[in-house]
């Protein structure tokens, strides 16, 4: 555990990989089975490639507290059904007012 107080883990530890059912549906079936698990959720999976990093982009706005415990969950519910899954938000435009007026574009 670090100083400030947060677990980490070993960085040579083995990654758990998706299971077979996972590796058996296509990109679009495995993108049209998590969008059924996490629809209600406010979440819309858009890419599910074979290594199980699942692109996810939120229907609203959320709070980063909210956003993260929304994201925890979806992962959750993915890996109880598929093993080793990683779920990434897709990131959304920048809302940061001060670059915009000033004409800094992020990319």
């Amino acid at each position: 555990m670090s100083a400030l107080g947060i677990e980490i883990g070993d960085p040579h530890a083995e990654v758990a990989e998706p299971n077979t059912r996972w590796l058996a549906l296509g990109q679009l079936g495995r993108i049209h089975q998590c969008n059924a698990i996490v629809k209600s959720m406010g979440a819309l999976v858009i890419a599910a490639p074979d290594n199980g990093f699942i692109e996810v982009k939120l229907a609203e706005d959320f709070s980063a507290k909210a956003r993260g415990s929304l994201l925890q969950y979806v992962e959750r519910k993915l890996r109880a059904e598929f093993g080793g899954i990683v779920v990434h938000v897709r990131p959304l435009q920048d809302k940061n007012r001060l670059r915009v007026l000033r004409g800094v574009e992020v990319k």
